[in-house]
Order: structure tokens, then sequence, then C-alpha cells
């Protein structure tokens, strides 16, 4: 499984996000921040679905600590959501966090929202490559984003910035492609904390 996960450059089977809440503060390559954290994983796949729900249930019940650099933290709870079924072509969503693009002219760089066309034609594509990947099938149809109430930023990551849209935003395109977006995140980056989104019913 961390062979499937890690070990190889593959496209990633999962997105999350990890939520430190408003005290936290980020000074040089130190981040403080108050517990709890809370995080949200997603996943279309289920051996590893259940690969991380049997981690993550073995570390609670048995009160076991994770060790992680020179902290010591304990799971507190575990809340299994009901799966989310996707049965249209139109999503209306929140992003948990950036959805980010890299751009194919140049892959040091994020692709902006601002520029609909290339960003919608990159995105469906890269989608499309991934669903195929994944299922073996070649979907049909396209995948369309549109901005709402949000805005694209740069954020911190590792020693440099990534280029990521965050907020209010509309998924159109057809059922089976949205429901691996949702399911596995949205544009690159998922396996790094980027992409994860919720949607309405």
């Amino acid at each position: 499984m961390m062979d499937m996960l890690y070990a190889r450059k593959s496209y990633k089977r999962f997105s999350f996000s990890v939520r430190l809440g408003s005290e936290m503060r980020i000074e040089g390559e130190r981040l403080e921040a108050k517990l709890p954290a809370v995080v949200t994983f997603s996943t279309g796949d289920l051996s590893v679905f259940n690969s991380f729900l049997g981690s993550a249930t073995k570390f609670w019940s048995w009160e076991e600590p994770l060790n992680i650099f020179s902290n010591t933290l304990f799971i507190s709870g575990i809340n299994v959501q009901r799966p989310f079924l996707v049965n249209k072509s139109f999503l209306k969503c929140k992003s948990y966090t950036h959805i980010t693009l890299r751009n194919p002219e140049n892959p040091i760089l994020s692709l902006s929202t601002k520029d609909v066309g290339k960003f919608n034609l990159s995105l469906s594509s890269y989608m499309k490559e991934k669903f195929t990947a994944f299922t073996g099938r070649i979907p049909e149809g396209e995948l369309s984003f549109e901005a709402g109430g949000g805005e694209f930023e740069l954020v911190r990551h590792y020693n440099g910035f990534v280029g990521g849209y965050r907020g209010v935003f509309a998924l159109s395109g057809p059922p089976d492609l949205l429901q691996f977006a949702y399911d596995y995140g949205l544009g690159h980056r998922t396996g790094q904390g980027f992409g994860l989104f919720s949607a309405e019913g």
C-alpha cells in the first residue's frame, strides 16, 4: 500500500486537508498551532480507505501516540461520513483546500482561474487522464470549472509557493467524472493536501 501511494511516481488515490484552527502562526520554517487539528481524508478506492481507517482506528482505540517530529499527538475521534453520490451534471462546491493546477507550458507555475479557457482545458484533460489511469475507461464529455466567491492566491508549500483557488465554485460535466473528482480531489497535488472540496446534493 505504501509503495502504491508514495514510492512510485503516480497519480495519488486520495486527497486530504488539515485544519489547525484560527490560532496558528508561521515564523520562518516553524509552525505553531493550538490543538485540536482536524484531518479530512477522501478516496474513491476502498482498499486505500480501509487501510487509512484501520490505521487511524488502531491509534484511536488503543490510545497510541502519533509521534510527529518532536510532538506527541493522540487521535481523539473518528467520524466516517456517508458516501456522497453524484447523479447530476452540475455541482455547487466549496474548497477545503486550494485547487491547484500546473501550467503545462511551465510546470513550476500554477494556472490561474482568471484564464478560464486555459484553466478548464488543462483541468479537464488532466482529470480525464487520471480517471482513465484508475478505471481503464475513457470518460465522455468535459469537466468545467467556474469560480465564484473565492480567490486565486499563493500559499506557502515547503520551501516555495504554490498558486491555487480557494472558495466557492461550480463544477459541471458527466456525473461519473464529477464523482471521480469529488472522491479523489480536483487538480494536481492532491496527495500533498490540495484539491479537496465539498459539494451540495
